[in-house]
């Protein structure tokens, strides 16, 4: 049962000047996660276990190379560098293409959905409380022709779980409702019946009326578009473009790629070897704006947007299958330079990003299906830590901190007016726009009603984005 990890570290070391960071390096080091997984496709971070450690949840497809495992975690046992134990979950869901982890039946044990192109299946894994070797397998949907996305979100505020289907063989992108109970009865509610290619599914809120839109990428009729909720029972749907050209569109992230408190939809497009995001300019009307940050990624397969070095804007994580190639697109005041974290990284799919070891930056996990390798990539920010200066000024002070939820600071005189102030959790994917107060350079911001814990202060005015850590106590 146990995966001996052998103790490969491998580091790579990137210069990264950025305007207002103390530091000019970024450093990975790279350390096995398993390096005997055949066909690995996707990943999901999670404490499955809940002994807040993060694990690694994965699954396996068919290629012309390998043939697939099924579905598998890997726990978390920690140390320096971190151990990890495999423990196959079901080993004949074959052909996985996605897995996500919530709680299904409201028991407090996360459990699993994933998606399987060759059963035609999406499933969930009920978690018995003992995720070494308890989990019992129930069916969603059965008779999907190459179902390729499955993700978790209660889509009609009931309290239970719902999930969202993209099945790329019949073209259709479905929500199936959670009836609720200890083991639920499903209704599917069809979304649409014609998105050709269909690839993957997410779920935003995109125009700010609290009803969740979904955002989906086909590859076959080249797409992006969005899904507006109008509410009602079932749920009403409009679809609404992005992009009619975006050539095997087939990867999906969702991001505030330009800080302005509007999600922005970032693609990779397998065919077109490409990576672009839109930003939305105004979605009342529709409006985005492409920018490519690629079009030279060989059959890449996904992406994801993070502030890797720490310094205020959003870069790219991207991996891509044959020849195959782990990169980071590092943002340089809007320009995207291109550093290599695995060259040949043959049947690279498998993405996550999360900060795996707890220390405040992202790292990230990353699987080639071919090369049968799993791995994960520790971030070393070099004398960054978090950006908590403004541009060659004085540094920005806040107190009390820790607060309770109200925090104040000065800036200088020639860093107003303040456009925005907001509140980015450590892995930087969830920001929380706060509301503030002016009394001269003095700003009273307050934080009241999120968790306790470690937070990033991220205060933007029109000359500068300062950021600095912050504590929410009880």
């Amino acid at each position: 049962m146990k995966k001996n990890t052998a103790c490969f570290l491998f580091t790579i070391v990137f210069g990264v000047g950025s305007p207002g960071v103390s530091g000019q390096e970024i450093s990975f080091t790279q350390h096995p996660v398993d390096l005997s997984i055949p066909g690995i496709q996707c990943v999901k971070v999670f404490d499955l276990d809940l002994d807040g450690d993060p694990d690694i949840i994965g699954g396996s497809e068919h290629t012309p190379w390998s043939t697939s495992v099924g579905l598998m975690w890997w726990r978390n046992d920690g140390g320096n560098p971190l151990q990890w134990t495999k423990f196959v979950i079901d080993p004949g869901f074959l052909h996985v293409m996605s897995v996500d982890v919530n709680y299904i039946d409201n028991d407090n044990f996360p459990d699993i959905v994933a998606s399987s192109w060759e059963n035609g299946k999406i499933s969930w894994w009920k978690n018995s409380g003992n995720p070494e070797m308890g989990w019992t397998c129930y069916d969603i949907i059965t008779g999907w022709i190459n179902p390729h996305d499955a993700t978790c979100h209660d889509i009609d505020s009931d309290g239970d779980m719902d999930v969202i289907g993209a099945g790329s063989g019949n073209n259709r992108i479905s929500v199936f409702k959670n009836q609720g109970g200890a083991i639920p009865a499903w209704l599917e509610e069809l979304v649409t019946s014609s998105f050709a290619g269909a690839k993957s599914v997410v779920v935003e809120d995109l125009d700010g009326d609290s009803l969740p839109d979904l955002v989906a990428a086909g590859d076959v009729c080249d797409d992006i578009a969005w899904w507006k909720n109008h509410g009602g029972n079932p749920i009403i749907w409009q679809k609404k473009f992005i992009t009619a050209n975006f050539t095997g569109a087939g990867g999906l992230d969702i991001a505030d790629m330009n800080y302005d408190g509007q999600p922005d939809v970032l693609g990779s497009a397998w065919e077109g070897n490409e990576v672009s995001f839109w930003i939305c300019n105004d979605i009342a009307t529709n409006s985005w704006t492409k920018n490519m940050v690629t079009n030279q990624l060989d059959t890449v397969s996904g992406a994801i947007a993070s502030d890797i070095d720490l310094d205020g804007d959003m870069d790219i994580v991207a991996v891509a299958k044959i020849p195959g190639e782990l990169v980071i697109f590092f943002n340089e005041n809007g320009n995207f330079e291109k550093e290599t974290l695995y060259p040949s990284f043959y049947g690279g799919s498998a993405l996550s990003v999360f900060d795996i070891d707890q220390d405040g930056d992202n790292d990230i996990v990353a699987g080639a299906g071919v090369l049968k390798e799993l791995w994960w990539f520790e971030n070393h920010v070099i004398n960054v830590g978090c950006r908590n200066d403004i541009r060659g000024t004085e540094a920005i002070k806040v107190w009390p901190n820790p607060s309770a939820g109200t925090f104040t600071t000065i800036l200088p005189g020639d860093v107003v007016p303040v456009l925005s102030v907001r509140l980015i959790d450590l892995c930087g994917n969830r920001y929380y726009k706060v509301p503030f107060a002016l009394e001269g350079q003095m700003i009273h911001i307050g934080a009241s009603g999120l968790k306790p814990g470690l937070y990033f202060l991220e205060i933007i005015t029109k000359q500068t984005t300062s950021i600095t850590k912050i504590t929410i106590q009880n």
